[in-house]
């Protein structure tokens, strides 16, 4: 699955964001840095830069809007069976 780079102006993004990572087996813990992790499923260079690019938007909108990430990882990795 090619990811795409996600720009957050809502938690909507936030959340949509999430649920496309764990629909594509790619939920993390958001303070990991997605380049060091043994991933468990074949991941190519790219969605590893979309990660990374994503990952940096999506922490910079939720400290300015004050909203926590965990919530829809918690939402979402309950779906996956995790």
């Amino acid at each position: 699955m090619a990811l795409q780079i996600t720009t957050f102006n809502s938690s909507d993004d936030v959340e949509a964001y999430i649920k496309q990572l764990a629909e594509a087996g790619l939920l993390y813990h958001l303070e990991d840095d997605p380049t060091d992790i043994i991933w468990s499923v074949p991941v190519s260079q790219e969605d590893i830069e979309v990660m990374v690019k994503s990952q940096e938007a999506l922490w910079a909108y939720c400290r300015q809007a004050d909203i926590c990430p965990f919530e829809y990882i918690l939402k979402y990795d309950e779906l996956v069976g995790r």
